[in-house]
């Protein structure tokens, strides 16, 4: 059985990484989605992250490296349409 882990944090972070929708109900238990973009494994992690905001991204496949690789690409557009 899943227990949640929740932890407050005091830092907005621009890039949240999660691999499961416990994950996502961790933290917003006390912390918000507002002003990060969610990079998810996959369909169900981003189900939950869906209730919290829409600007997420799913990765392509479904491991810890290609959440990664999604994130890195989405700033690095990002930086190329601000240059």
């Amino acid at each position: 059985k899943t227990q949640l882990k929740h932890k407050k944090f005091s830092t907005q972070y621009d890039a949240i990484l999660f691999f499961s929708p416990s994950g996502v109900q961790s933290y917003v238990a006390h912390n918000s989605l507002t002003n990060s973009v969610a990079f998810c494994i996959g369909k169900t992690t981003a189900s939950e992250v869906k209730k919290h905001t829409q600007n997420y991204s799913i990765s392509k496949n479904q491991s810890v490296q290609s959440v990664v690789e999604t994130a890195v690409a989405y700033f690095s557009k990002l930086k190329t349409e601000k240059a």
